[in-house]
């Protein structure tokens, strides 16, 4: 394929007629197997693009254990992966993206190789919605409070800081090298136990979601970077994780088209349409009852990542969307479980995709010969409705990396894009936009604010350690120096139970339930991967508000992620904040520092007030009872 001239647009010509060529083969007969196992083939070129892998983790080397070894860099093996397998794209983890000069050199790397192969650009994702779903790490960014923060700012400064953020975040990515954000979330989070939503969410009303959305779309779009809507039809009303495994909506499809797909009719027939538009994978029988055998011989409704009816019916056809739709990460449960990695590839390219998102794990050079094994599978198994769809999907996929120009990072020299990229992140004001999103955000959920002033002695219950250390320390630059008292406990370091300091003037409970996914975590969340082993705190936290209810101290209760979870405490309650986020930003030997520490610390002080708007409605207050005793 070395005289297949991309950037001219010699591959669209020389695919076609070769195209035309084997589709009329394939019509007269099935595929003939010198076409199927020639790597020269459009066909092969066809699948890598519409292919894109992680490079999370990779060993040259066996190890006795699973890979845990991060790609920060290429490595012959991997050149091998991409340039063999044609691959058309790769998305980036926490663990790619190390230091800024590193980071900028891997991109830099992965489009110069497939440029010296005269291959088409790549496609390089990250999914960097903003909140806990951030993957650049510490590398000098500013990880942006997330959905539900900005919907919160909604009613009184509309989409503006949602519209900022995303700028701000494609200017981050854009001199990375980075031109697919995997954002926004437009799922309405209509359930108050969603596990995989809550906060990624703008909120409860699907037309703010739809506004916030289109703010964002056009925002990331406008400065050069690919925006991929999810998680299609809608993953905001369900209780499991499709992490973990397959979700499922019984709503009617009156409801479905009221929430669910409302934001996404909205965003894509606005006048900035996302270039892409992930599926997810979740189980829709109102919309697709159809079901398959699955890998264990059971029966089960087809995803709506392996849905033609949803995929193509629904989205192309009646939404008529004409870009390119990607699947969510087919290494995810929700699709592992129940489908192999050859059935769920031609499946969904049968539904409509045209990217299947890491449908294949490589970690070590045996896995690479393994994939090229899958990849022949495949080809081996297409038919001719399936030739005639790729190539239909492979022309979508050139016309998009054409459109934004994604192999033009290596323009310019290295040192120069590592040099753009030093000086971006060094001269802006991100800290401070940030600073001021989340004191827009906080939220006062109830109470009586008189409770909000400076008090002598404190007692702190927070999740950690480290917000421990994050809450003291903010407190400590608002409170008067030498006058002020204040303990804090951590409900995951604690042996047993808490004890209420009786002389406190104030207690200050802060709560991160439901405890967030693998998909969430970041480097400075090491430690807290505990609390998923750890035995739930609800029984503890009521126990402590309940014993300073009798002792007449006040209570302020902070739902640092999920504000549903305010209804369980409220009898026992003065007053309770949400502020949507629970990030630390720095940690130290001295200490931890958050952004939304330093606010909240300046909200129950009464330096400022809590200007925010729930943007979810909680559910209707029990009846007043008695207090448990």
């Amino acid at each position: 394929m070395k005289s297949c001239n991309y950037s001219k647009g010699g591959c669209r010509t020389f695919v076609r007629l070769y195209g035309v060529l084997i589709l009329w083969l394939s019509l007269l007969q099935p595929l003939p197997s010198a076409i199927a196992n020639d790597d020269t083939a459009p066909t092969s070129l066809w699948l890598g693009q519409k292919m894109m892998l992680d490079l999370r983790y990779f060993c040259a080397q066996p190890t006795a254990s699973s890979c845990t070894q991060g790609v920060t860099a290429l490595t012959p093996e991997l050149e091998r992966l991409l340039v063999e397998g044609k691959i058309g794209g790769v998305i980036l983890f926490q663990q790619n993206v190390q230091t800024l000069q590193q980071t900028v050199a891997l991109n830099f790397h992965l489009q110069k190789l497939m440029q010296e192969h005269q291959l088409p650009p790549l496609f390089i994702a990250i999914d960097q919605e903003g909140g806990r779903v951030s993957r650049l790490g510490d590398i000098g960014n500013v990880a942006f409070a997330g959905n539900m923060a900005l919907g919160a700012t909604y009613p009184k400064h509309g989409v503006q800081f949602a519209k900022e953020v995303a700028e701000r975040i494609a200017r981050q990515l854009q001199v990375l090298g980075i031109n697919v954000n995997f954002a926004p979330s437009i799922d309405v989070n209509s359930n108050p136990d969603n596990p995989i939503i809550n906060i990624r969410s703008y909120g409860q009303s699907p037309s703010l979601v739809g506004e916030m959305g289109q703010a964002t779309v056009a925002g990331l779009q406008h400065n050069g970077v690919i925006s991929a809507v999810k998680h299609f039809p809608g993953h905001g009303d369900t209780s499991v994780d499709s992490h973990t495994g397959l979700p499922r909506v019984e709503r009617s499809k009156s409801e479905i088209n009221a929430v669910e797909l409302f934001p996404f009719s909205t965003i894509l027939q606005g006048a900035t349409p996302p270039a892409m538009v992930m599926t997810a994978h979740i189980q829709f029988p109102q919309l697709d009852a159809t079901s398959a055998i699955t890998r264990d011989g059971t029966r089960q409704v087809l995803p709506a990542t392996l849905s033609p009816t949803i995929i193509t019916s629904l989205l192309r056809n009646t939404l008529n969307y004409q870009g390119v739709v990607v699947t969510d990460a087919l290494d995810m449960a929700g699709i592992t479980q129940y489908f192999s990695p050859e059935a769920a590839v031609l499946q969904t390219f049968r539904a409509g995709a045209d990217i299947a998102l890491m449908p294949f794990t490589v970690r070590t050079p045996q896995d690479i010969d393994a994939f090229f094994n899958f990849q022949r599978r495949i080809i081996s198994q297409l038919n001719a409705n399936d030739i005639a769809t790729m190539e239909t999907s492979f022309q979508r996929i050139l016309d998009l990396k054409r459109k934004y120009e994604v192999g033009k990072f290596t323009d310019q020299a290295l040192t120069q894009r590592q040099k753009q990229a030093e000086s971006a992140y060094a001269n802006n004001d991100d800290e401070a936009f940030n600073r001021a999103l989340n004191r827009a955000a906080i939220t006062t959920v109830f109470g009586n604010e008189q409770v909000f002033k400076p008090h002598q002695r404190w007692q702190l219950i927070m999740p950690d350690n480290t917000r421990c250390k994050a809450l003291i320390f903010a407190l400590r630059q608002v409170l008067p120096s030498n006058k002020s008292q204040i303990q804090c406990a951590s409900l995951l370091q604690a042996t047993g139970s808490v004890m209420l300091d009786e002389k406190a003037d104030i207690v200050v409970v802060g709560d991160i339930s439901p405890l967030h996914g693998r998909h969430e975590m970041t480097i400075l969340d090491k430690s807290m991967g505990q609390l998923k082993r750890a035995k739930p705190a609800q029984d503890e936290i009521k126990r402590i508000l309940r014993h300073a209810k009798q002792s007449a101290i006040p209570t302020v209760f902070v739902a640092m992620r999920s504000p549903y979870v305010v209804t369980q405490y409220q009898d026992y309650l003065n007053a309770a904040l949400a502020t949507y986020n629970y990030e630390v930003e720095h940690v130290s030997e001295d200490g931890a520092r958050g952004v939304i520490f330093d606010v909240l610390a300046k909200v129950l002080v009464g330096q400022h007030r809590a200007p925010g708007t729930l943007p979810v409605v909680l559910q209707e207050p029990k009846p007043k009872s008695k207090p448990e005793q």
